[in-house]
């Protein structure tokens, strides 16, 4: 049986790496520097073939909002074949979260060559 005290440590998590996402995008991390938990958590969230109707559509948005209109996610971002529960929940936590967090096409450079 799950405590309660688990579930709060969840939260507090999931908020920790949404803060971390977002500061890693606004400083213009490359991708080579993230975390893996992080990066994984953000491949996740921009698309996943196992998500909902309104998950994709989350998913739809978001990408549009990190890259602009064309919704075009870098090559180096590609969701992880087999995503734990852990993983899924925090991209779903991106995809609601994260517009809200950043500047609109914040994560522009990362579709430009690796520096």
């Amino acid at each position: 049986m799950i405590e309660r005290a688990d579930v709060e440590r969840e939260i507090v998590d999931d908020e920790a790496m949404l803060e971390q996402v977002a500061g890693l995008l606004e400083g213009g991390t490359d991708l080579a520097k993230w975390p893996e938990d992080a990066r994984d958590a953000l491949a996740l969230a921009l698309g996943d073939s196992s998500m909902s109707g309104s998950e994709t559509w989350k998913a739809v948005t978001l990408r549009r909002h990190l890259f602009g209109p064309a919704g075009i996610v870098p090559q180096q971002l590609t969701a992880i074949r087999a995503p734990s529960a852990a993983a899924r929940r925090r991209a779903e936590v991106l995809r609601s979260g994260l517009p809200a967090c950043v500047r609109y096409r914040v994560a522009m450079y990362l579709l430009q060559p690796s520096r």
